[in-house]
């Protein structure tokens, strides 16, 4: 390769063949981890590269990249549905569920479920 940009010394590219001259060698590997489920900023630490090199080489080969969300536990309804009719406030079972209470909201609001009112619940009368 030249180091000089005279014309005699360039070569016409198409830009498919000027990409594959700047693809990082990493790319194939980058690709399969995380295919494989790894996040973006371990394969960056793994491979020494900085994590937005990584992001970009995975965004050009049209990879749809995953939400903070799929990483989440998955919400049951059934439980949810469970737990408020057991009186169980929507902190608890956030906390439980290892959701925000925002997200335990929204269900409880797709169920068709009433939220609570703010505060602490009241004792059932005749317990103690």
């Amino acid at each position: 390769m030249r180091t000089d940009n005279r014309p005699e010394n360039l070569e016409p590219l198409t830009a498919d063949e000027h990409s594959k001259r700047h693809e990082s060698p990493y790319a194939a590997e980058m690709l399969e981890r995380y295919s494989a489920g790894q996040p973006t900023t371990k394969i960056a630490t793994d491979l020494g590269l900085d994590v937005s090199h990584v992001f970009r080489v995975l965004q050009r080969r049209g990879v749809t990249f995953r939400t903070s969300g799929d990483y989440l536990p998955p919400l049951d309804p059934q439980q949810i549905a469970a737990w408020h009719a057991a009186g169980v406030r929507v902190r608890e079972m956030a906390r439980r569920s290892g959701r925000s209470p925002k997200a335990i909201n929204a269900l409880l609001d797709e169920l068709g479920l009433p939220r609570f009112r703010p505060g602490r619940p009241f004792a059932k009368q005749g317990t103690a």
